[in-house]
């Protein structure tokens, strides 16, 4: 019965064209592991640094190259080095700036671990898939999403955060919508073989 109820709903994945179902590609866009940016300098009046700068998580964990503002002596250009943590300290000349770092629009800093949100659809959460996923450092990986996989579940991959930190993604299970009279017959008929009540 469960290879049946598996045929049911690759039936009613391949009926779908221009749906959520088609396409297992990268939710996340290509990662520039080495960035120009624009950082405005504020001032602080803590006494282990002379100014606070806000950079891209990406370049923090990355590495990168900065522009700063508001520093005596104008506009300059700094070097982050990789794996720069935040709250650190970076010399400028005889400065010493304070780093904080800006969450990116897919990947979120909590501690010195990094949480990304993945969009999946249906299919993918209850058949289980593999997709193209890129890290924020840049590295394209395939990651495996389990059968049977909820809303909010996440896996680990271990060391990919910060240094002493991991990558946590976390899955949106995105519910489908539009479906034509076809489509909905058939998800009816799957959930009736499956014993999901409608």
């Amino acid at each position: 019965r469960k290879n049946d109820d598996t045929d049911i709903f690759s039936e009613f994945v391949s009926s779908f064209t221009g749906t959520p179902f088609e396409g297992l590609g990268s939710m996340f866009g290509s990662v520039i592991n080495k960035a120009k940016s624009f950082a405005g300098v504020s001032t602080e009046s803590g006494p282990k640094s002379d100014a606070t700068i806000k950079i891209p998580l990406k370049i923090a964990l990355a590495g990168g190259t900065i522009e700063i503002a508001g520093l005596p002596g104008g506009s300059r250009q700094i070097t982050i080095p990789p794996n720069t943590l935040n709250h650190s300290l970076i010399s400028v000349g005889i400065y010493k700036v304070r780093v904080e770092i800006e969450n990116d629009p897919h990947f979120v800093l909590i501690g010195n671990n990094i949480k990304a949100v993945l969009t999946i659809n249906l299919a993918q959460a209850v058949l289980g898939s593999k997709v193209r996923f890129t890290d924020p450092r840049g590295s394209k990986l395939i990651l495996q999403i389990p059968k049977e996989t909820k809303q909010g579940d996440k896996v680990k991959l271990s060391g990919l955060g910060f240094p002493g930190g991991d990558l946590f993604v976390e899955f949106d299970v995105q519910m489908p919508h539009d479906l034509t009279e076809e489509q909905r017959r058939i998800f009816s008929e799957a959930c009736d073989r499956i014993g999901w009540k409608h």
